[in-house]
């Protein structure tokens, strides 16, 4: 019999997700796949805490398992991202994902790239529903977030949300319309939520060439190494997920002294936890479960 999970806080390594454990109860610990996961509870919720791997076949395999141990009722998959300095965001800032984009699957041809859509071959088939190159992450918990955290809504470090007992919580989010200069953060402890695709790729950009065609190709609002394959899994296996990406960087930057993990990933638990307290406790009672795998 598998154990109910109500939320898996999932992600690659341990720094984008080890700031989460100390919340959680009555934790029991488990090795699935050889990643370490701690189980425990956040005020009745049953929430699973831990890592993938990094790349997409670490991440699918991991979830694939971890599917077959418990019972899944929804993933949240977290991260550092790198930013296409063409598109909105700022280093700092955190991108709920609206869907995950397949940046390097397809067709190679005399040097041109072509989507995976060319093949002919879904990614994945669900139903009597194909998706190739866009994996979308559940409706249903999307509009969710967006009413909890509506686009542009601003985080500022130290104001923890009323009866929130966790002393790591950070933000207190506002809306604000005006943005710092060159559309920067208002001051260095802030940051914005975005909603916008995101690209999965299995080789990041390693110059601003290199990520400027990828943005133009993609549309999308920022890269990493897993967020296709935890969706994609996901949908084959009907668990609800959301991805949520702290800015680390700029897409094509490889000077880690300009990186910024500590501060994205900071600010990525925040709003995980700005989230949490009104899935556990939202005003006027429990929620209505809001994952139901619509996309």
């Amino acid at each position: 019999m598998r154990l109910g999970v109500d939320i898996a806080l999932l992600a690659a390594v341990p720094l984008e997700i080890e700031g989460l454990t100390p919340g959680l109860r009555s934790t029991t610990d488990h090795t699935v796949g050889g990643e370490r996961f701690a189980l425990g509870t956040i005020r009745g919720q049953t929430v699973l805490v831990g890592t993938l791997g990094v790349g997409k076949t670490n991440a699918a395999a991991t979830v694939g398992a971890l599917a077959e141990r418990f019972e899944l009722r929804q993933v949240w998959h977290l991260g550092c991202a790198g930013a296409y300095s063409e598109g909105p965001l700022a280093i700092g800032d955190v991108l709920i994902s609206t869907q995950c984009r397949c940046g390097d699957e397809g067709i190679l041809e005399d040097g041109t790239e072509r989507p995976r859509s060319a093949l002919g071959i879904p990614s994945v088939t669900v139903g009597d529903r194909q998706y190739f190159d866009d994996l979308p992450v559940d409706g249903s918990l999307l509009n969710w977030a967006r009413s909890i955290l509506p686009s542009e809504s601003f985080g500022r470090t130290g104001n923890c949300p009323s009866g929130d007992s966790d002393p790591g919580c950070l933000p207190h989010p506002i809306t604000v319309p005006e943005r710092g200069e060159e559309g920067g953060p208002l001051h260095p402890e802030g940051f914005r939520v975005h909603y916008g695709p995101s690209l999965t790729v299995s080789l990041v950009s390693g110059d601003a060439l290199t990520a400027r065609k990828r943005f133009e190709r993609h549309q999308a609002l920022a890269e990493n190494m897993e967020g296709s394959a935890v969706v994609q899994t996901c949908l084959r296996f009907g668990i609800p997920v959301l991805e949520i990406r702290g800015i680390s960087n700029l897409a094509g930057d490889r000077d880690k002294s300009h990186w910024r993990l500590d501060m994205s990933m900071g600010h990525c638990h925040a709003v995980v936890r700005w989230l949490l307290n009104a899935w556990v406790d939202p005003p006027g009672g429990s929620p209505e479960n809001p994952a139901t795998n619509e996309t």
